[in-house]
C-alpha cells in the first residue's frame, strides 16, 4: 500500500464516485515507486463494493481519461492473468517517488540494518529476491526503468514482464 498515492487520489482524483473508489482500491494495492499493481477484477469489486461489470466499465473509463494504464498480463503457458494497472502520477499531480539511498552500504543486509555487534551481516540472497532476514532488495530504480520500457512495447506479441526482464539480464 502506498499512503502517498492514496492521499494523492483523495486530493486530486477523479470527480465521479465510482472512478474515485476504484482508483483508491488500486492505490491501496500500488507499489510506491512505480504506481503499478495487479489485483484481480474480483478483488477490486469486493473492495469497492461494486459488481465486476461495473468495475470493468470504471477501469475502462479511468484508462480513457488518463488516470491509469492497463497492460494485459499473461502467464508463461500463454494463459491470461490479472492485468497490470499503472497509476499515472502526472494525472494525480504527484512527483515520482525516489527512495533515499544515502544510508546504504554501512554493512548489514541490503536494507542497511547492521548486525547487533555492529559488524556487517553477510548478504545471502533467497530465490524470492530478498535477503534471508526478509528485507527486500532496495535497488528498484533499475526494475522501475525496465518496467517503464516494457510498458512502451507494442501490444502485438508482447512478452510477459518476467520474460522481458530475463531477456534484458542476459
Amino acid at each position: 500500500m502506498s499512503n502517498r498515492i492514496f492521499q494523492a487520489v483523495w486530493d486530486n482524483g477523479p470527480q465521479a464516485r465510482s472512478e474515485m473508489i476504484v482508483l483508491m482500491v488500486l492505490a491501496d494495492c500500488a507499489d510506491a515507486e512505480t504506481g503499478s499493481c495487479f489485483p484481480s477484477i474480483a478483488h477490486i469489486a469486493r473492495n469497492a463494493r461494486m459488481s465486476e461489470r461495473t468495475v470493468q466499465r470504471t477501469l475502462s473509463a479511468l484508462q480513457s481519461e488518463g488516470w491509469i494504464i492497463i497492460q494485459p498480463n499473461t502467464r508463461k503457458n500463454g494463459s491470461t492473468s490479472s492485468n497490470v494497472y499503472v497509476i499515472q502520477f502526472e494525472a494525480l499531480q504527484l512527483t515520482p517517488f525516489v527512495r533515499d539511498r544515502t544510508s546504504r552500504n554501512k554493512g548489514g543486509c541490503q536494507n542497511g540494518t547492521p548486525r547487533q555487534n555492529g559488524t556487517p551481516a553477510p548478504v545471502k540472497m533467497t530465490p524470492y529476491g530478498g535477503c534471508q532476514n526478509g528485507a527486500p532488495i532496495t535497488n528498484h530504480k533499475e526494475q522501475r526503468d525496465l518496467f517503464a520500457e516494457w510498458l512502451r512495447l507494442p501490444q502485438k506479441n508482447k512478452p510477459t514482464f518476467e520474460q522481458f526482464k530475463s531477456e534484458q539480464v542476459r
